[in-house]
């Protein structure tokens, strides 16, 4: 690690220190720029590089049923950061009406809900608001059930096994989602499902991978990150279930305003987000 510019060595008491700029990004568990889930998520993707490779090869993907079970705790905690500093701070204020509307008492939807903690977050800072939250994947919404319950919101938080390509139950106020859109089997009918279930006044909010538009513009760590994650994670479970596999970088803003407008929502915009990985989308119906 020394080697690789990881840590510093000082030789006179042969210290190992971790230097400065590494903190926030490996040591600040929780913090808005701590990567140490995305790095702990390596070892259970590459869990799987056979069937990715035999993929390649042959069709099809690699079903979620397929990575370690610790891999769902891992992208909780890759999350977490985004949860705990810009949910209440920068996302929900970026959509006008937002605030007031869950200080009243807001019915708030999250698609591709996994573990939960973004609606746990939101239940915490707005209690008068109710909450429910989708995934097509037991494991995911088992270990939001067990998160709501441990923070105590559980009375007004509910989380349902359901896939969003069939529809959503009821109409909402909000309805929310973080970094899913791009692994939807069909995106576009993804889109399709969160207008019909918004009320008349209501809004999405969509957060996505930074996506640049052209390969060059993806050239840098951010574009490794995301390419990496779809070869041997997002693209490959969607080919496994018959979608489209478009991948972490599938969705850059002319494509999602593109597919949004086919989904019937009247207006995209693409919000100035403090955060390198991702970007910050707000549609109304």
């Amino acid at each position: 690690m020394v080697a690789a510019g990881s840590l510093e060595y000082i030789p006179d008491d042969q210290r190992y220190v971790l230097p400065d700029e590494w903190v926030p990004v490996l040591a600040d568990e929780g913090g808005v720029a701590f990567m140490g889930g995305a790095l702990a998520l390596v070892p259970y993707m590459m869990g799987v590089i056979d069937e990715v490779e035999s993929s390649f090869r042959s069709g099809g993907g690699v079903h979620q049923s397929h990575y370690d079970h610790r891999m769902w705790s891992e992208m909780q905690r890759q999350s977490e950061g985004v949860f705990n500093h810009l949910l209440a701070p920068a996302i929900v204020p970026s959509i006008p009406g937002a605030v007031e509307k869950l200080e009243r008492g807001a019915r708030v939807a999250d698609v591709g809900a996994g573990g939960g903690m973004a609606l746990v977050r939101l239940a915490a800072a707005y209690p008068a608001s109710t909450f429910v939250g989708y995934d097509a994947f037991p494991a995911q919404v088992r270990l939001a059930t067990e998160n709501a319950q441990q923070a105590g919101v559980s009375d007004r938080l509910e989380f349902r096994i359901r896939d969003v390509l069939d529809g959503l139950d009821e109409r909402f106020d909000l309805i929310t989602s973080f970094d899913v859109v791009h692994d939807s089997a069909r995106p576009g009918k993804f889109l399709e499902a969160v207008h019909d279930a918004l009320k008349p006044d209501g809004a999405y909010a969509m957060l996505e991978p930074a996506a640049g538009e052209t390969l060059e513009d993806n050239i840098g760590p951010v574009g490794t990150f995301l390419y990496g994650a779809s070869i041997f994670y997002c693209m490959t479970t969607a080919l496994a279930i018959g979608g489209e596999g478009i991948g972490t970088a599938g969705l850059p803003p002319s494509r999602v305003k593109a597919l949004a407008e086919d989904a019937g929502f009247s207006t995209v915009e693409h919000i100035d987000f403090p955060h390198p990985l991702y970007a910050m989308f707000v549609l109304r119906p």
